[in-house]
């Protein structure tokens, strides 16, 4: 697969270091989405991880009580 964008898929926010970096499948293989190119994209681990099995619909519900309730910053918790 050809890496175009150096920015998380599912944050916006632009990856430093490959290391950083994780191929995430945007509807998940455990909910029946296919190990294709077009069902992959490139995202950081940490924002990988925190979206598990959701789909799409459900990780942009995540991020945003994240962001406006609980203060989750890259693993960790803002006060």
């Amino acid at each position: 697969m050809w890496v175009q964008s150096k920015t998380c898929a599912l944050c916006g926010e632009a990856i430093k270091v490959y290391e950083d970096s994780s191929v995430d499948h945007i509807i998940p293989v455990s909910r029946g989405g296919k190990d294709t190119e077009s069902n992959v994209q490139i995202t950081h681990v940490w924002c990988n991880n925190q979206k598990g099995d959701l789909l799409p619909w459900q990780d942009k519900i995540f991020r945003f009580l994240n962001k406006h309730f609980f203060k989750i910053r890259k693993g960790k918790i803002n006060k």
